[in-house]
């Protein structure tokens, strides 16, 4: 079993680090969870930006959204909101009622180029030791008492994963279940760190890994 965490860890950190760094390098995504309200059209929607990139921005809604729309997107930075106007690329189900898209910018402006990369770098860095990487995928909680709830990886690091969940967590110990693929799923032991309210009926949290030595995975991942 331990093994088979261990192979997990460095598959779903293979794939991350992969994808942030898919196409060219100056578009490499990085994780920026935060709620954020978007106009499509005539509505205006309240949904998460899930990762940021100099072209654009990967969103979670339960709306879905066409390919092409153009959307105007409230995103709060540093006490403060940008209104960045983008065109969808493409948007799909992850769940019931629950899409992921990704946006890219229409213009941005270099002020909000520099107060967009500000917000960024200084919760990377005052927030993180470990370097963190998208890693969106549905993933079940299992408590001590035999409880399951539904939940959502939000990134992956060395040394834990970001979760989001529709109820709050206690700091402690829980089992989370994630599909590698359609045919294997791999339990891992977690500790949960923190858990803080995100918008309108969402939590996100933070979890360390409590049985997975993440230094014995392939160093290639560096």
């Amino acid at each position: 079993m331990q093994n088979s965490r261990l192979q997990f860890v460095d598959t779903c950190l293979s794939e991350a680090i992969a994808a942030a760094h898919a196409d060219r390098r100056d578009l490499r995504r990085y994780p920026f969870f935060r709620p954020v309200c978007y106009r499509d059209g005539d509505d205006l929607l309240s949904g998460f930006c899930r990762d940021v990139s100099r072209g654009g921005l990967g969103l979670m809604h339960d709306h879905p959204m066409q390919v092409g729309s153009l959307v105007t997107i409230q995103l709060p930075t540093g006490g403060s909101y940008l209104e960045l106007d983008c065109t969808t690329q493409w948007c799909t189900p992850v769940d019931e009622d629950l899409y992921v898209s990704g946006c890219g910018f229409d213009s941005i402006s270099a002020a909000a180029t520099l107060s967009l990369v500000t917000a960024v770098v200084r919760e990377e860095f005052n927030r993180r030791v470990q370097q963190r990487y998208p890693f969106f995928r549905p993933a079940r909680l299992v408590f001590n008492t035999g409880q399951t709830c539904p939940a959502y990886c939000r990134d992956i690091s060395r040394g834990g994963l970001g979760l989001m969940l529709r109820h709050a967590l206690q700091p402690g110990r829980v089992l989370v279940e994630v599909d590698v693929d359609q045919d294997t799923e791999v339990d891992i032991s977690l500790d949960i760190r923190w858990c803080q309210p995100a918008g309108r009926d969402w939590y996100l949290a933070g979890a360390k890994y409590a049985s997975v030595w993440i230094d014995e995975a392939s160093a290639k991942l560096l």
